[in-house]
């Protein structure tokens, strides 16, 4: 099952994917809504870490992480945050450490930008 209009891919900001977890659980699909980001053959999380990590939030990310990780899904994830920093509980983190990193230079690309267009 895949959200309309991605077929093969889901790209979703972590703080909507935590709203829409949250909504799940609200209106009684929560298993429907994880098993979309379970199954769905790529998934690209943007800037995980800019939700508020409780219970729920470690609970629902680790299903869909551990799951993709079982399944040999591809999974993307961006945070700003480097992987040891994460607030997402010792489950979440031993996943991703079998994540591949790239770590980009700290440079503020919209500072430069502002910079560019004085």
């Amino acid at each position: 099952m895949v959200e309309r209009g991605y077929g093969w891919i889901i790209f979703k900001k972590s703080d909507d994917l935590d709203d829409e977890l949250l909504s799940a659980i609200e209106n009684k699909h929560e298993k429907t809504c994880l098993s979309k980001y379970c199954e769905v053959p790529l998934l690209f999380i943007d800037d995980l870490g800019v939700e508020r990590a409780g219970d729920r939030v470690i609970r629902q990310y680790y299903k869909i992480i551990d799951k993709r990780i079982g399944e040999g899904l591809t999974t993307v994830i961006t945070s700003n945050a480097p992987k040891d920093k994460l607030d997402m509980g010792d489950r979440i983190s031993s996943r991703l450490e079998l994540f591949l990193s790239i770590e980009f230079p700290k440079v503020d690309i919209r500072k430069q930008l502002e910079i560019t267009m004085l």
